[in-house]
């Protein structure tokens, strides 16, 4: 075993022991957050807790954490990775840490602690556990469970997540704030990547938000896009930050963010576990040109311009 190995061992099994406990200490750790903040995180305690899913299979389910830190601007920002290139599965793109559960994993919030411990070297004392949200779709169907944690120490904290080069290639973070607007944050314009330097299968985008309604699962199903300081944030990543700005807010995203025909995500995954049921796969979806879609397919679908309503 090699160091690193041992290390990220170490970590997960700390994790292990400290899943049921995190709760407990949630309250006593919160003293660091500027009283809107504090707020966010009592919205997002308060927050409808999901059914359980204890019937569906560990192999059908995966989580990601949603890791919240107060920056030194006093905004709440989620620790984002850029996904290793070698990876088979939505290689270079934006994502949030995270992965399938594991046969041995208690629950989805593990799963998520777990899944953070490998990729990003979290210290599983550093954070509080949050709220488990209910679960989304990613593009194969599977169902994935958002699990929100505060992260203390602010961006001091960053400096001791190590990337694993494994799975991730590089460690960053971005507004939380960000996606309630079709319009970037004045003090985020000038640290966006040049659009054509990120998600090159694609032309260059240089609105703050697209969009883009594909079919998938009786109806439509509403993809968006956000720039950042990196890659691209699309997708199923991006709908759980909507989610989970729009949970801490408690304001609604200034933009429609679902197809007019988009089933709501309760009954998407209903009609899944459903043909799971009966033996069947789930629906996959377009996955924006890449990471198993045809080759040349990012414009099959068209590309529209996020705008805010009036």
């Amino acid at each position: 075993m090699t160091i690193q190995s041992a290390q990220t061992t170490a970590k997960a099994t700390t994790a292990k022991a400290t899943t049921a406990t995190l709760a407990a200490a949630t309250t006593a750790s919160l003293d660091d957050l500027t009283p809107a903040n504090l707020e966010c995180i009592r919205r997002l305690q308060a927050a409808q807790p999901p059914p359980s899913f204890d019937h569906v299979p560990h192999r059908s389910q995966a989580a990601v954490a949603v890791i919240l830190f107060q920056g030194t601007d006093a905004q709440l920002h989620a620790i984002m990775t850029t996904r290793a290139q070698h990876l088979r599965s939505h290689p270079g793109q934006a994502s949030l840490p995270g992965g399938k559960m594991d046969s041995t994993d208690s629950d989805v919030a593990w799963t998520a602690l777990r899944e953070s411990c490998e990729e990003v070297g979290l210290d599983p004392k550093s954070v509080s556990y949050i709220h488990t949200f209910a679960p989304f779709l990613s593009k194969t169907a599977l169902l994935v469970h958002p699990v929100v944690f505060y992260l203390r120490g602010g961006e001091a904290a960053l400096k001791h997540l190590v990337a694993s080069p494994s799975e991730v290639d590089l460690i960053w973070s971005t507004p939380l704030e960000q996606f309630l607007s079709s319009t970037a944050p004045k003090h985020l314009e000038a640290h966006l990547a040049h659009p054509s330097s990120v998600d090159k299968h694609r032309p260059p985008q240089t609105a703050f938000r697209t969009y883009t309604d594909v079919p998938w699962i009786s109806g439509s199903y509403r993809m968006h896009r956000f720039r950042s300081q990196h890659q691209l944030i699309k997708g199923l990543t991006a709908d759980v930050l909507i989610h989970t700005a729009t949970c801490a807010y408690g304001r609604r995203p200034a933009y429609p963010v679902c197809a007019p025909d988009q089933l709501s995500w309760s009954d998407m995954v209903d009609r899944v576990l459903q043909r799971q049921h009966k033996g069947q796969r789930g629906e996959r979806r377009w996955g924006d040109g890449e990471s198993g879609d045809a080759y040349g397919s990012s414009e099959a679908y068209a590309t529209n311009i996020g705008v805010d309503d009036e």
